[in-house]
């Protein structure tokens, strides 16, 4: 990796935003489409790729640690790999199976710190997690939810807030499951008695570093605070069925299979890629999820960690 290109992602990592107590009253966002236009006036041009790695047959997730590592989930084979800041290959693990490291239909990666990394496994009903280097440490199953909480256990995405939380986002029941820095069950949110934050078609979930939650719910963009409070929701203009949601900063990333859109918390369009505005990017590739390194100055590019199906594509834009 160049210098400059490893200088800001590591940095991005390492220096997060500090949390800051957080207003827990309800925020009014329900804005209207309109307030989020499509427009190509938001697009950024001349987006160039730096380098490609990995090899993938069908990526799904993957999640950015301290230190600057990437871990891939990749749904094709049922595993999970680990990637250094340069792009060179650490450690792959998975495979089709039941047992531990093992996984079927893998939906989500979350790394935390000090870190932990946890997999929603979907088809064998549970969250895995492991430790730094990969090791087994134990699973979170509906066993780990109270008696009195019925239905099926089908995670599809996990976070973690800054104070080690972590969030599982759970598709049968349509609802956020939230467990403590110890793992110990914690509360529900967002099922069907949420009211107005009530989810209809969850698919992934994002903690900011202020402690901000946000679920890629079908064409809209959820907010809660990490207490289960409903704070709000964007919608989506875009005919394409988004694929994951991200956070920087003050912004949530939202990739779409050909574009990506960066928003401010409360759903305004900040600017948009588009995946043939990526000079360098293979035409067969479908974009899965992304993170966004912003410039610490005028003078420095933004730079782009691009997930597609196949491989990590690192790009910049110039000032």
């Amino acid at each position: 990796m160049k210098p400059f290109v490893l200088a800001l992602f590591l940095l991005f990592i390492m220096f997060p935003i500090k949390n800051v107590p957080f207003a827990a009253e309800r925020e009014e966002l329900l804005l209207s489409p309109a307030a989020v236009p499509d427009s190509a006036d938001a697009a950024l041009e001349g987006v160039v790729v730096d380098f490609t790695y990995g090899n993938f047959l069908n990526a799904v997730s993957f999640s950015a640690a301290s230190g600057g590592s990437i871990f891939v989930l990749d749904e094709g084979d049922n595993k999970l790999s680990e990637f250094a800041a340069n792009g060179s290959h650490v450690k792959s693990i998975g495979g089709k199976g039941w047992g531990n490291f093992e996984f079927d239909q893998p939906g989500g990666v979350c790394a935390s710190f000090p870190l932990d990394i946890y997999v929603a496994d979907y088809n064998n009903r549970r969250v895995q997690q492991f430790d730094r280097k990969l090791n087994f440490i134990q699973s979170i199953t509906d066993q780990s939810l109270p008696p009195s909480y019925s239905g099926e256990f089908y995670p599809t995405a996990c976070a973690i807030s800054s104070q080690g939380e972590l969030f599982i986002l759970e598709t049968q029941g349509k609802r956020v499951l939230k467990f403590d820095q110890n793992q110990n069950f914690q509360m529900e949110f967002g099922s069907y008695s949420a009211g107005a934050g009530a989810l209809s078609d969850p698919r992934d979930i994002t903690v900011t570093s202020l402690d901000r939650v946000f679920v890629l719910d079908g064409h809209r963009v959820v907010s809660y605070d990490v207490f289960g409070n409903y704070l709000g929701v964007f919608p989506l203009a875009s005919d394409e069925n988004p694929k994951a949601i991200s956070s920087a900063s003050d912004k949530i990333i939202v990739t779409f299979p050909s574009s990506i859109k960066v928003f401010s918390y409360d759903g305004r369009l900040q600017y948009q890629i588009s995946s043939r505005a990526v000079i360098g990017l293979p035409s067969n590739s479908e974009f899965r999820d992304a993170l966004v390194i912003s410039p610490a100055k005028e003078t420095d590019s933004y730079t782009f960690i691009i997930l597609t199906n196949h491989e990590i594509a690192v790009a910049k834009k110039a000032p």
